[in-house]
């Protein structure tokens, strides 16, 4: 049997999650290093939420060349830190890679790493 590994994003899950994912924190689509210091262990729907606020940053990005955290309207306060940690780290990099990736079941914007 698998050991699931602790949602390092909540203290408390209620109800525990079935499973834990790892997050590139600057997805690797957007030229994030695949290396434990930007991976963190979180169950899927902090993993899906911190996705759908980056998506919100990114598309603030395109529009107006920058974003800031008025421009996340998605996710919540823990699911945003992640995000904006993300898209700082790619902004200080040069915006590197390819930002625009699709979430499943998402008609637009960007999505998994």
């Amino acid at each position: 049997m698998v050991k699931l590994r602790r949602c390092t994003m909540r203290v408390e899950h209620v109800p525990k999650p079935e499973r834990t994912v790892a997050h590139h924190i600057w997805p690797q689509a957007m030229g994030g290093p695949d290396t434990a210091a930007n991976k963190i262990d979180c169950c899927d729907n902090d993993h899906y939420g911190t996705h759908r606020a980056l998506d919100d940053l990114l598309d603030a990005h395109a529009k107006n060349g920058k974003a800031t955290r008025k421009d996340m309207v998605r996710g919540d306060a823990v699911q945003q830190r992640y995000a904006w940690r993300g898209y700082n780290e790619w902004v200080a990099a040069g915006c590197p890679g390819h930002p625009v990736y699709q979430l499943l079941g998402e008609e637009s914007g960007v999505g998994d790493d």
